[in-house]
């Protein structure tokens, strides 16, 4: 972000006011984004910085601040209120969303897109984003902007007052009714509260295993917690249907304890879980971070002290999940976090990778339990350039595998007393089958263990978003591009990527899912996915993404002890 300088024009002369605006935090996961300095009418002034990644350039994330004088600094914010903001090519905020008949809390970002224009359609509500583009406005040296009519929002504001000048009386008597109801069902519910734990009780057990295979696994969890009888159900939870969950976060300060969401694509329900996140040492409450999953665990950071935690959602659920704290992460040009095993197995280490933007120099830091700091364990320099991509390292047969956007692979020993960073003679040819070499990423580029194999998820960014698949011929140490997964489901998303066998008689082979998802008039949601087979999205490429999402994979293994 280049600096801000504030501006007096009301004059015969601009006079510059200030140029000592410091800027806001850097994002610690994406290292391009547009800033837009938003004035409103109040006198406040917002930044509404936009997370740029790719080629075609995509926008992935959006973070607001506001300008605090008294602290003489940016502070970060979940909401605007009741305002609009619309930033682009022109710059106007919508003071009252309510009177201009605009969507409150909401950002709309108007950017070029693939040579047209598209609306990308932040909001703060539900953290969510939507890219939508301008039909017509693909023609060369065209430009779009923003104009804002002088008649803006009268229409809306006359219905409004229209509809409130129905009566008073009229809203209270619909309350009191509503109320009314309400007391005569919690009445009801209250004296049939006696007889309804009885009947449950009595419910027998062979009955409710009858069940589990046909519910899902979070559902499985909430009918053992029903009552102390039903937590004792021997059947085995591996029959219950249980595929990779959606989590995503809510913003931080919108509620007293830290919750997130869970969406299961088997019962396709959310649910809300209550998620114990210590705030000792952390100055300050900015939102979760999303890095990466395994057996059952995430990592979770905190935007603004760099702090980082592992989490179990199941494990201790309900009571606010199994949460381990780590020291705050220092690195230049964080790439990606992982770790090796289960957590506390005795060869358990998280592992962290930054890298300096021209690939000259890798960094690896290293925790362990028990551990009060980060360990580091390599400044690799190499003759050989390493472009790496910024999506989690592999753990397969004891060695951490780290790829190149170009499809080369980096690997290091955690069992050595001095950790070495090695670049592999082989794979040397770039995966795409182009002799070009990319510097930057362009593309989504993962690496993935599946079967005791690494195999490559190449997603081109733009219109289509194609995705490639490759796998690893270790015998001749050459990537082999697959047609697709004829046995097994994909889970992607920005910043991690899951392959599993989908649960019996759920259509999802030769797929892969994406955080994106189409709402329906029901109030329920279509997940959006990628068909190797057609090689095209279904329902839509264009639909609602949470903006800090990953999938991961319960571990059954804690039930099954």
């Amino acid at each position: 972000m280049a600096s801000l300088v504030v501006v007096d024009a009301s004059g015969p002369a601009p006079v510059v006011e200030r140029a000592d605006m410091t800027r806001p935090p850097p994002c610690p996961v994406h290292n391009g984004y547009k800033c837009y300095p938003v004035p409103c009418p109040g006198g406040e002034l917002f930044l509404v910085r936009c997370c740029l990644y790719g080629c075609p350039v995509e926008v992935v994330d959006v973070k607001v601040f506001r300008w605090n004088d008294e602290g003489n600094a940016w502070e970060t914010v979940d909401t605007i209120g009741d305002r609009t903001f619309f930033v682009g090519n022109f710059i106007f905020a919508v003071q009252s969303a309510a009177e201009a008949g605009t969507q409150p809390n909401c950002i709309h970002v108007l950017r070029e897109v693939c040579g047209g224009f598209g609306i990308y359609t932040v909001s703060l509500d539900d953290m969510t984003i939507r890219l939508s583009i301008v039909e017509g406005s693909d023609d060369d040296g065209q430009e779009v902007f923003w104009a804002l009519s002088t008649s803006f929002g009268l229409e809306a504001a006359r219905i409004i007052d229209t509809s409130d000048d129905v009566s008073n009386e009229v809203m209270q008597t619909r309350i009191e009714h509503c109320c009314g109801e309400q007391e005569k069902e919690d009445t009801g519910m209250s004296a049939a509260a006696s007889r309804e734990e009885r009947q449950w009780r009595d419910l027998h057990t062979d009955l409710l295993q009858l069940l589990v295979p046909k519910i899902s696994f979070i559902d499985f969890l909430h009918l053992k917690v029903v009552c102390k009888q039903w937590n004792f159900i021997k059947s085995p939870i591996q029959n219950a249907k249980v595929s990779p969950l959606l989590m995503t976060t809510q913003p931080a300060g919108r509620t007293k304890e830290d919750l997130v969401e869970i969406f299961d694509p088997v019962s396709e329900k959310k649910y809300s879980i209550r998620l114990n996140i210590p705030t000792s040492g952390l100055q300050f409450q900015g939102s979760q971070l999303l890095h990466f999953t395994k057996n059952g665990w995430v990592i979770v950071s905190r935007g603004g002290d760099h702090m980082i935690f592992l989490v179990n959602l199941f494990k201790n659920y309900p009571n606010g999940g199994h949460v381990i704290a780590l020291p705050p992460l220092d690195i230049l040009g964080l790439r990606g976090l992982s770790f090796s095993s289960v957590s506390g197995s005795p060869d358990f280490m998280v592992l962290a990778a930054g890298s300096t933007p021209n690939g000259e120099v890798v960094m690896i830091k290293t925790w362990r339990m028990g551990d009060e700091d980060w360990k580091d364990e390599s400044a690799g320099h190499d003759n050989v350039t390493f472009f790496m991509a910024s999506h989690s390292p592999v753990f397969l047969d004891g060695l951490f595998y780290f790829l190149d956007i170009n499809g080369r692979l980096g690997v290091v020993d955690p069992n050595e007393d001095e950790m070495e960073w090695n670049i592999l003679e082989k794979p040397n040819q770039p995966i795409r089958g182009s002799v070009e070499v990319h510097s930057r990423e362009y593309y989504y580029n993962y690496l993935v263990e599946w079967k005791g194999e690494l195999i490559a998820i190449i997603r081109e960014n733009g219109d289509d978003g194609s995705v490639r698949t490759f796998k690893l011929d270790r015998s001749r140490m050459v990537w082999s591009e697959l047609e697709g997964l004829e046995d097994a489901a994909v889970f992607w998303d920005r910043s991690n990527a899951l392959i599993v066998v989908p649960p019996t008689g759920e259509d999802s082979c030769n797929k892969m899912f994406l955080p994106n998802y189409s709402e329906i008039n029901s109030g329920g949601r279509t997940q959006a996915f990628y068909s190797f087979q057609e090689q095209c999205y279904r329902p839509s490429f264009y639909a609602k993404e949470p903006m800090n999402a990953i999938w991961f994979q319960p571990d059954l293994d804690l039930y099954l002890q």
